[in-house]
């Protein structure tokens, strides 16, 4: 059941018809409504916190050509950058995402694309697009200095985005066989044959053999935040 919040004034306003209009707002009606609005309250809960006090980066696939990063950056992370970069390396610097595309297949992580996007590291999440779809992404939250040096602040987990196209994959895994589905149409009483249910079961049994889940991709997860194990070629 949904509610819907009514605030005092539509209550006081509802009162008040009810003693200009007298004939027209019975005693029984104006109780009928008032039951009604005291029910019509909903309640979303405690709010959802602005911050966690954490520094990290997510990345969501959306559709083939965009996915979606948020973020975080917290006190802590802000200054041991400028304890060690300076100040003024938030101002100085320009906040950047970092995209990198791999290939999934391999063992090592080897960055085979680089995209660098500008953002506004306090709008805390941002849109990113690839001309190519189906791939394999993972992205760095950093700040990119004057002289072409990346700071990384956090690196997100890795996702594949979706193909727009039906699958090439049609071997016998996917197929639906045209006997099951005549069988089954039979034994539903449309055909002349007469089937039972445990026949049915053993046939579907059968054939379940071939629906038996296989990765057909396993994915690496996500990346630490060390650098053991990920190469990445300069831009």
């Amino acid at each position: 059941m949904f509610y819907i919040r009514l605030s005092l004034e539509d209550v006081s306003m509802n009162e008040k018809s009810v003693l200009e209009n007298p004939l027209t707002s019975s005693p029984s009606a104006s109780s009928s409504s008032h039951h009604n609005e005291a029910r019509a309250f909903l309640d979303n809960g405690e709010p959802l916190a602005d911050t966690y006090g954490d520094t990290e980066i997510s990345l969501l696939p959306r559709d083939p050509h965009w996915m979606f990063a948020y973020w975080e950056v917290n006190d802590l992370t802000r200054q041991q950058v400028k304890n060690q970069y300076g100040e003024n390396i938030f101002s100085s610097a320009q906040p950047t995402i970092r995209m990198h595309e791999f290939n999934p297949q391999s063992k090592i992580l080897e960055s085979v694309q680089t995209i660098d996007v500008v953002v506004a590291l306090e709008s805390k999440n941002w849109y990113l697009r690839t001309e190519k779809e189906g791939g394999a992404w993972v992205v760095e939250l950093g700040l990119k200095t004057k002289d072409g040096k990346f700071i990384v602040l956090a690196r997100s987990n890795s996702i594949v985005l979706p193909l727009s196209k039906i699958s090439d994959s049609i071997d016998e895994k996917w197929a639906t066989l045209k006997e099951n589905l005549d069988q089954v149409l039979a034994a539903s009483g449309g055909g002349t044959i007469s089937q039972g249910s445990l026949e049915l079961f053993q046939m579907f049994a059968e054939q379940s053999k071939f629906l038996s889940p296989t990765p057909s991709w396993s994915s690496p997860g996500g990346l630490s935040s060390s650098n053991a194990g990920w190469n990445v070629n300069p831009t």
